[in-house]
């Protein structure tokens, strides 16, 4: 997107790759790091800010292996990530 917000929402045993980048704008959200009953991470804490841009590359979720991978670009827009609600 060029300028609008992005909210993602996924169960807490899905696990996913994330490569989210926010160009003047944020990320933020709360996550369940290791499934349901595992540790919230605060994303903002772990975003890497480098001159205008904010990103985070990522795999959350239970389980090793393969993760499904999530991209989102955005320029002036925040991106918010959560963990569903049971």
């Amino acid at each position: 997107t060029f300028g609008g917000a992005v909210d993602l929402q996924f169960p807490p045993h899905q696990r996913m790759a994330l490569d989210l980048r926010a160009t003047e704008g944020t990320i933020d959200g709360v996550v369940q790091v290791n499934g349901r009953g595992g540790v919230l991470l605060q994303l903002k804490t772990v975003a890497l800010t480098t001159g205008r841009t904010v990103s985070l590359a990522r795999t959350l979720g239970p389980g090793t292996g393969p993760a499904a991978p999530v991209t989102v670009r955005t320029m002036r827009g925040r991106i918010t990530v959560r963990t569903m609600p049971q």
